[in-house]
């Protein structure tokens, strides 16, 4: 029986180099993790130095922050490098609204309140991958088809007006094996229905 995840294993060959993968603590980042994790497990995949980063904000949920360190420890206990990382002082949530005054959406673009999480996730998470030397496999758990906005959001790109903030830039070193998972893949996998 096939199932929805052997198209994505094609991308996973990647692996055989070593890898970092984005984590947010977020549904689809632990579908990734706990995916690869399941891989290795079943022989699946060949890879001996799973490692991921997560950039602890200052502004996530205390049941999320907590949620994400029991999975990273877990992770930890079979072989994983789990790195925390934090944005500089200036660049926090916080400092940009009450600090230094900036509204959290794009100026005329608002739909609710947003902020870029270039500047807070991304930013460090890729200052620490480069520090670990050329060669690196960066892995996202962005997926299509979570709302038409953010389907839009993606085929924009980039942190701009109407993009989604948080994708990892395209190119080489980059993919998002998880990306045509739809939400009921994702929760059926994190429900350990499949």
């Amino acid at each position: 029986m096939k199932r929805f995840y052997e198209p994505s294993l094609d991308t996973l060959d990647v692996l055989s180099r070593p890898f970092l993968c984005s984590y947010s603590g977020g549904k689809d980042s632990t579908s990734l993790v706990t995916w690869i994790e399941w891989l290795r497990r079943a022989d699946l995949i060949d890879a001996p130095s799973p490692a991921l980063v997560m950039s602890d904000t200052g502004v996530e949920y205390p049941f999320l922050a907590d949620t994400s360190k029991r999975m990273m420890d877990a992770l930890s206990a079979s072989g994983w490098s789990c790195e925390v990382v934090v944005p500089p002082l200036a660049k926090r949530l916080y400092t940009m609204i009450f600090g230094r005054g900036v509204f959290p959406a794009f100026p005329g673009y608002f739909r609710g309140m947003r902020w870029c999480t270039k500047e807070t996730k991304i930013t460090p998470m890729q200052k620490y991958s480069n520090s670990l030397g050329d060669g690196r496999v960066q892995l996202s758990g962005v997926r299509w088809g979570e709302s038409s906005i953010r389907d839009e959001k993606l085929q924009n790109g980039g942190c701009r007006p109407g993009g989604e903030c948080g994708v990892l830039p395209r190119g080489d070193g980059v993919f998002a094996p998880i990306i045509t998972w739809t939400d009921c893949h994702v929760l059926d996998w994190l429900g350990g229905l499949v």
